[in-house]
């Protein structure tokens, strides 16, 4: 905070409130001796991931790589004709993460990271695994990042056999307040389906919305059974109808109207480092979408 030029003030209140701190612990009517904390700031705390994006401001870039983060967990991102480069860039991008890991004595837990080769074709070579802390990083086929499952071939299968399942656990715990016998209104039942089951559905759809058309039909049967359910209609009632009277929208539309907020939103962002997000980066091979205008081409 000095090498960035905050106020001394603030430098202080900052020392203090990450200074001397200590804890007990209480068991019924036992306390155990005072303890103390050495690093880190309090669980929870307002200050905490701004004091870390703080202390994380220098992150290590490359021209060869691209890095994500958000919160403390970071994506390293190489692509180059061929796998073998890509790991070359990775391995040497590692090196200086390393680097800067050891100057600011941040310990990461190397046997959570894993590696990952997108790539339509195959690739026969067996890839060297990555080394960082001279511990492996092994390739994978499929790794979940920030609560979305991504597949070597970027078919979004896994993913959405996940939120199958979790859409059913989460229909089967609200199931008495949605069946048949159950005296909450429709317009009830309706708001419980928007707030708690919908979402399920449609989590980070701006991303695996472009999936097979076959997938996608999986998750609207799972919106239909739920609507006869909610109406109280019996299964020959068409589809049209379930979403007319619930006033619902299918799935496709949905994820459609969410992708166009979303890619809006995003290029339209005040903070440049957002709105250039919007941009995708190809190799002329494949068509990605920049902006809302090219989100229905791709349902």
């Amino acid at each position: 905070m000095i090498k960035l030029n905050f106020p001394s003030y603030i430098i202080h209140l900052v020392n203090s409130y990450l200074s001397d701190r200590t804890f007990q612990v209480k068991i019924l009517a036992t306390l155990s001796r005072i303890g103390t904390v050495s690093a880190g700031s309090p669980q929870g705390s307002i200050l905490s991931p701004l004091l870390y994006n703080i202390y994380t401001h220098d992150f290590p870039t490359t021209p060869t790589v691209d890095v994500c983060l958000f919160a403390d967990d970071a994506a390293i991102i190489a692509q180059a004709c061929n796998p073998d480069m890509v790991r070359r860039y990775l391995q040497q991008y590692l090196k200086k993460l390393q680097s800067w890991l050891r100057k600011w004595r941040i310990k990461i837990n190397v046997g959570k990271s894993q590696a990952i080769i997108f790539k339509k074709g195959q690739y026969r070579n067996r890839l060297r695994e990555l080394k960082l802390f001279r511990n492996s990083i092994p390739w994978v086929r499929q790794v979940e990042y920030l609560g979305v499952t991504l597949d070597s071939k970027l078919t979004f299968n896994s993913h959405l056999r996940k939120i199958t399942c979790k859409f059913k656990r989460t229909l089967y715990t609200l199931l008495p307040l949605l069946n048949r016998s159950s005296i909450l209104s429709l317009k009830s039942k309706r708001l419980i389906y928007l707030h708690y089951l919908q979402p399920t559905l449609t989590y980070a759809c701006q991303i695996w919305g472009c999936a097979a058309q076959h997938n996608l039909n999986k998750l609207q049967i799972l919106q239909n059974r739920t609507l006869r359910l909610i109406l109280n209609y019996p299964r020959f009632i068409a589809r049209r109808y379930l979403h007319r009277d619930s006033n619902i929208d299918p799935i496709n539309e949905r994820i459609r109207s969410l992708s166009r907020t979303f890619y809006d939103n995003v290029s339209m962002h005040n903070n440049p480092l957002i709105a250039i997000q919007s941009t995708s980066t190809t190799t002329g091979l494949y068509n990605h979408p920049s902006h809302s205008s090219s989100i229905p081409s791709i349902f």
